[in-house]
Parts: structure tokens; C-alpha cells; sequence
């Protein structure tokens, strides 16, 4: 029997039948059947049938009772899933994808199976993938709101700098999308991850911008950036864990330089 895949009513609307619901995980199957019925309607038929091979391990995680597994496997492709919305630059997506995120993120945290045994690491808040998602549309829309409107012509520099940022998470993502398809080592893969994403910070910083640092400081390692591109007696300065994103750009743009490091 087909779990995991959709079951619908007379008027086209997800339900679940009255043996579904009985079981430990009914709220995740009903949450996986909806969100890939959705879906459906952003990604390619290539990504369809991989949400149906997906669905096809997951009856079988279910029928040997391996709920963590589940969940596991659905963190696993929405994180996935993230990516592919970022390199497609759609704010209109992207808030669908991250109301699907809070929603995951609620449902595991209520989730406790037998000897108290709990998952405790769904994305999102705690992935580079959500970072820079809210990055990408966030600059999204801020660039969309100038550029549909009679501020164009003299908005140039916000509309490339707006760019240039989606630009960078859209190259993040493309390393990410390779990974998957194991076109490159991990080696490779995160030196242009962490290039870009240290471009990113390097354009924030020059251009005043607070909301990448803000979604980057959770995920990143700024000591490690810092180590690289700010004074040793600035350094001392920041206590990382609890600097707020402006208190931090601050001190960086005391350099009057910041590098590249490509």
C-alpha cells in the first residue's frame, strides 16, 4: 500500500483514511502528503519523481517502524529542496517553501516515539540552506519593489547590489546542487561554498547591509572569517556568540578595506 503517497477526497482536498490515522505518525504522513502535493507546482517532473521514489522509502521506514528515519529522510529533502528554490531566484516560492519549513520545524519538536526517543535537528534555523534562503528572498523582493517601480532609473546601485547578492546565494546553491550529484569532491565543493559565502559577507559589508550578517551569524564561522580579514585588537572586541548583526557590521567596516578571497 502507497502510505506516503497522496490519498484525496471527492473534492481534491488531502486526506487521510481512518487506518492512517491510528498510526504513531499520522501528523508527519499527513504533513509529507500535503507538502509534496503542493510542490508539485514549483519543481521539475524530475523532482516529482523523486519525491515519488522518496515516498516509496519512506512506506517502507514506516512499515519497519523507523519513524526517526522518516523524519530524517524528509530534513534530508527539504533541505534539498531549499536549494533548488534559491538557485531559482522566486520570492513568491521561496515563502512557500519557508511557511512548509516552520511547519516541519513545529511538527518534530511535539514528536516523541517509544523509549522517549526524539529528533531533535530538523531543519530549519539550524541549516546554511535556511540561511541563505531567507537571504535570497528577502533581497528578492527588495529588489522586485525597485525594479517594478518609478524609482528604477534611479536606483541603479541598490538594484546591482540587491543582484549581486542573489547572484552569490545562487552560486552556494549550485555547489550544494553538485554535491548531491557527486560532480566534484567535498574538498572542492567547500572552498567554493565558503567563498562565496565569505563574498557575501565582503559585499554586506561594504554596502551596509544587516540581514545577511543577521541570518549568517547563527551558521557561520565568523571567527574564522575575522581571522582573515580584521585586526587582531578588533577581533578582541567582538564576542561572536552574542553579537547582533549590526554591532558586528560595525566593527568590520572599521576596515576601510575588506579583501576578496577568491
Amino acid at each position: 500500500m502507497n502510505i506516503y503517497n497522496e490519498n484525496k477526497s471527492e473534492n481534491n482536498k488531502i486526506q487521510l483514511n481512518s487506518v492512517q490515522k491510528t498510526r504513531p505518525d499520522a501528523d508527519i504522513e499527513f504533513f509529507w502528503m500535503t507538502f509534496k502535493n503542493s510542490i508539485k507546482l514549483y519543481v521539475t517532473d524530475n523532482d516529482v519523481l523523486e519525491l515519488n521514489m522518496l515516498s516509496n522509502k519512506l512506506n517502507k521506514l514506516q512499515s519497519e517502524e523507523q519513524y526517526i528515519q522518516i523524519q530524517k529522510l524528509i530534513s534530508k529533502h527539504l533541505d534539498k529542496i531549499c536549494w533548488i528554490f534559491i538557485k531559482n531566484r522566486n520570492s513568491y516560492d521561496g515563502n512557500f517553501i519557508l511557511d512548509n519549513l516552520k511547519k516541519w520545524k513545529a511538527l518534530c519538536s511535539t514528536k516523541n516515539w517509544k523509549n522517549n526517543l526524539h529528533y531533535s535537528d530538523p531543519i530549519p534555523y539550524n541549516s546554511v540552506s535556511y540561511a541563505i534562503l531567507r537571504i535570497m528572498n528577502h533581497y528578492k523582493k527588495k529588489y522586485d519593489n525597485v525594479y517594478y517601480s518609478s524609482r528604477r532609473a534611479s536606483s541603479k546601485k541598490k538594484l546591482n547590489s540587491y543582484n549581486k547578492i542573489l547572484k552569490l546565494t545562487e552560486e552556494i546553491a549550485e555547489a550544494f546542487i553538485r554535491e548531491e550529484s557527486n560532480d566534484f569532491t567535498k574538498e572542492i565543493k567547500d572552498k567554493l561554498i565558503n567563498t562565496s559565502i565569505h563574498n557575501l559577507i565582503n559585499h554586506s559589508i561594504e554596502n551596509k547591509l544587516e540581514s545577511p550578517i543577521h541570518h549568517l551569524i547563527p551558521i557561520i564561522n565568523f571567527d574564522l572569517y575575522l581571522a582573515q580579514t580584521v585586526s587582531k585588537n578588533i577581533r578582541k572586541m567582538i564576542q561572536l556568540k552574542n553579537s547582533k548583526s549590526r554591532k558586528l557590521l560595525k566593527y568590520l567596516q572599521i576596515q576601510k578595506e575588506v579583501p576578496n578571497l577568491i
